[in-house]
C-alpha cells in the first residue's frame, strides 16, 4: 500500500494543526505555507472533519480533534479513502485476512509514532 496525495495532504494538515493544538488554522493558511492547492487542502480537512479526527469552526477553521499520538494511521487511511469496499470482488479469504493484519498494522501504529520514525530518520541521515 502507498499513499496517495490525499493521505499526504492529510498528514500535512493533521501535522500542522498539531504545530498548535489549541489553536485554529485556516485551510488557505495551511495550504498556502505548504503549497497545496487551497480547494483540494479544504477538501481534505473536510473529511478529517467528518469522521471526528479534526475539529471545525466557521470563521475560524480547523483544529485537531485529540493528540497525534490518538490518532491512529487506520483513522487517517479510513479518513481518506473510506472503508474498503466489499463489492470490490475480493471475496479471496486470503485477500480478506491479508487486509485484516494490515488494518491491525495500521491500528495499532499512531500518526505520532509515524512522524517520530521518519524525525529519527531524517536526523540520523
Amino acid at each position: 500500500m502507498r499513499m496517495n496525495r490525499t493521505m499526504m495532504y492529510a498528514l500535512v494538515c493533521l501535522w500542522e494543526l498539531a504545530q498548535t493544538p489549541c489553536d485554529w488554522a485556516l485551510a488557505t493558511r495551511i495550504a498556502a505555507k505548504h503549497g497545496l492547492p487551497i480547494a483540494y487542502c479544504y477538501k481534505v480537512l473536510e473529511a478529517l472533519f467528518r469522521v471526528g479526527l479534526v475539529e471545525s469552526a466557521r470563521g475560524q477553521g480547523f483544529r485537531l480533534a485529540r493528540p497525534l499520538e490518538r490518532i491512529t494511521c487506520l483513522e487517517l487511511v479510513n479518513a481518506c479513502n473510506g472503508r474498503p469496499s466489499q463489492e470490490a470482488g475480493l471475496n479471496l479469504e486470503f485477500a480478506k485476512g491479508f487486509n485484516s493484519r494490515i488494518d491491525g498494522l495500521l491500528a495499532n501504529l499512531s500518526i505520532q509514532d509515524l512522524v517520530g520514525t521518519y524525525n529519527s530518520q531524517a536526523q540520523q541521515g
